[in-house]
């Protein structure tokens, strides 16, 4: 199945959120070539999946789809928190580099997030999976790293 087809049938069963996960059915592998520890490949993802069908399968409703999907996330677990961030992240580069065919409503979003973020910053320092296992102060060093680009290349904070 590639990616387009498993967004859309994420989003069907209601489980989108899956995808951006990268659990069961729904991981897409990420290139070899890539230095990045990271459960599945958000950016193709994104490219691939969700932007490629939201023009073509308005009645999915991506847009909203995936806004909610990130809401969701934010009130799960640090894995789940530390990939709503990643997936925002991407969308946030995206259009403000006109890559997105489409705008969410960031501004609420970051601010859900920014709570939820410093609520959990404990938690993030003691998680060394993934990008976690770079930092000494566990997956919140990658939210540090993320935050310091969204701030200074968009005057954008998280936390």
């Amino acid at each position: 199945m590639n990616i387009e087809q498993m967004v859309i049938e994420s989003i069907k069963r209601g489980e989108l959120y899956k995808v951006l996960l990268g659990e069961d059915k729904y991981k897409v592998e990420l290139s070899s070539f890539i230095g990045a520890n990271v459960p599945t490949d958000w950016p193709n993802i994104m490219r691939g999946g969700i932007y490629k069908i939201f023009n073509d399968y308005p009645e999915l409703n991506v847009k909203v789809e995936l806004q909610n999907t990130l809401y969701f996330l934010l009130n799960k677990g640090v894995f789940e928190i530390y990939a709503a961030v990643s997936v925002l992240f991407f969308q946030i580069i995206s259009e403000e580099n006109r890559m997105a065919p489409f705008k969410i409503n960031r501004d609420k979003i970051i601010t859900s997030m920014r709570g939820v973020l410093m609520k959990n910053q404990n938690k993030m320092c003691q998680y060394k999976k993934w990008m976690g296992e770079c930092y000494s102060n566990g997956i919140w060093g990658e939210i540090k790293r993320i935050n310091n680009i969204l701030k200074e290349d968009y005057a954008i904070t998280i936390i």
